[in-house]
């Protein structure tokens, strides 16, 4: 059977494998929108110029108050 620390190790490989993986998406998604913003202002990518992106974001925990252990969260760009 499984012991405690063991799964805590387990857990937290886990957690690291899939920061990696969000981190990475997150990375693309915003290249992506950085080029999109900026061939539309008509400037290229190449640029060290800012894209100004706007952006809707909210958020919620998993229960009432602040006692939750997980929270949600959206980011949208318009």
């Amino acid at each position: 059977m499984w012991d405690r620390k063991a799964l805590q190790n387990f857990e937290g490989m886990l957690f690291e494998a899939y920061e990696d993986v969000v981190r990475k998406i997150f990375e693309s998604n915003g290249e992506e929108a950085r080029k999109i913003a900026l061939e539309e202002d008509g400037l290229d990518n190449n640029d060290a110029t800012i894209a100004e992106i706007p952006v809707s974001f909210d958020g919620t925990w998993s229960k009432r108050g602040f006692t939750a252990n997980y929270e949600i969260s959206f980011l949208i760009s318009a």
